[in-house]
């Protein structure tokens, strides 16, 4: 979900939700507060695989590296987008609800935020527009670019959420002029802020106490009607999370993979990491050109502290996810930010890692799978490697050997007769 940005009204209204804030002013008393606001998302709840933490273990498994395949075709893009695609380097890195305060816009290739105008550059820039929730709000900067009938959609039915975001109502999606009204407020949209698209947070059939053959068909409805109204260029990414449904990629042409786990002290399962490598092919796979696909997988917290980011285990999942990102879809994008719950001044804080600098040129080849959880890509000056397994991997080329440490992204040069490789 969106980031808690703790700086003025008009940037707080529409990018983040103080908990205090609610309360303390008296907007609500608190029993009704804790009423509105649960523990737990259930729209965003972890696939039902198991959860112990993948660990090193077992033996080591020999491969042999099938030949690269081609470099997937260009993406259909035009204008600004084609040139950013353009630019893109060797590790994409992506900025949900950036913190400007603490980033610079330069190190990423795409964010999301409550911008005025498009920052210029090579970065891709999406407004959130809201489908499914509204939080608390003055309305005239939450709903900025929505017309004149916005009290149409609006409901009192709680939506339930984590207390920090504050009380949060659910829209009314199901009406049958929604699509249109949407349509109309994404057009306004892009017109007075010169995005290159939008994001639609909560992109998935499981929404509260509604049916989710009802919200499918909502779905379907309201991209179809953006996407013929905005037309083939303008990005509609959708925050899909662990879903693997595609109803609606035919329309959509990005995906936002928000990888929710709960507790924050654990990472991700063996069973989630294979997970994650088919949704990153399935989406890949499914959406419309120019299939931008934005991976967010959460650290594994011990203590909420900017250390804690850099510990050994979180540097190495770190690095295997940006390899994951960088080898599976054409067109990744990664960020590997704090859990939702670590604290309630932000989300998607992140650390800035040394392996997303790494400048290994463009890819010259398609995604090469290996086995389950190891697959590789060829670029201009080397190549990059993931082991989302917990065995070690020789993994045996034509030339030479590549040995891929359990739970690991590899980015190699190539030197000689060998491998350089840091991780």
């Amino acid at each position: 979900m969106r980031w808690k940005l703790r700086q003025g009204p008009d940037l707080q209204a529409e990018t983040g939700r103080r908990r205090s804030g609610l309360q303390g002013r008296g907007i609500l008393p608190a029993f009704l507060y804790a009423a509105l606001a649960f523990s737990s998302p259930p729209a965003r709840a972890e696939p039902g695989l198991p959860q112990a933490t993948c660990e090193p273990a077992g033996k080591r498994q020999e491969l042999n590296a099938p030949p690269a395949r081609p470099l997937e075709e260009r993406p259909q893009a035009t204008g600004r987008i084609k040139t950013a695609l353009g630019h893109r380097k060797t590790v994409n890195v992506a900025g949900p609800w950036l913190d400007q305060s603490a980033h610079s816009l330069a190190d990423y290739g795409i964010v999301w935020h409550s911008l005025p105008r498009h920052p210029g550059g090579n970065v891709i820039f999406l407004r959130e527009v809201y489908w499914a929730y509204r939080p608390w709000q003055p309305r005239s900067e939450a709903f900025r670019f929505h017309g004149p009938n916005l009290d149409r959609y609006l409901t009192s039915e709680p939506w339930p959420t984590l207390a920090e975001y504050g009380p949060t109502f659910r829209m009314a999606f199901e009406r049958p002029d929604f699509p249109t009204y949407i349509a109309d407020t994404v057009e306004r949209t892009l017109a007075e802020t010169g995005a290159d698209g939008i994001l639609l947070d909560l992109w998935i059939d499981k929404q509260p106490a509604f049916p989710a053959e009802r919200v499918r068909k909502a779905r379907v409805a309201l991209a179809k009607t953006i996407r013929e109204r905005v037309g083939p260029g303008a990005i509609i990414m959708g925050n899909v999370g662990w879903s693997r449904d595609a109803s609606t990629h035919a329309y959509l042409n990005g995906v936002f993979i928000e990888l929710w786990k709960q507790p924050s002290k654990r990472g991700y399962s063996c069973a989630e990491l294979l997970l994650m490598e088919d949704l990153l092919a399935l989406h890949d796979r499914k959406l419309a050109q120019p299939k931008l696909i934005v991976f967010e997988p959460w650290r594994q917290t011990r203590r909420s502290s900017a250390a804690d980011r850099k510990t050994a285990a979180n540097l190495r999942w770190a690095g295997l996810f940006a390899a994951m990102a960088a080898v599976v879809p054409r067109n990744g994008y990664v960020i590997y930010t704090d859990n939702a719950r670590d604290r309630d001044s932000d989300d998607h804080g992140h650390f800035y890692y040394d392996i997303y600098r790494t400048d290994l040129g463009q890819p010259t080849s398609g995604a090469t799978p290996v086995a389950p959880g190891v697959g590789y890509r060829l670029f201009a000056s080397g190549l990059v490697a993931y082991n989302a397994t917990p065995r070690e991997v020789e993994l045996q080329f034509a030339d030479r050997t590549l040995t891929l440490p359990p739970l690991s992204g590899l980015f190699c040069r190539a030197e000689g007769g060998g491998w350089n490789c840091a991780r």
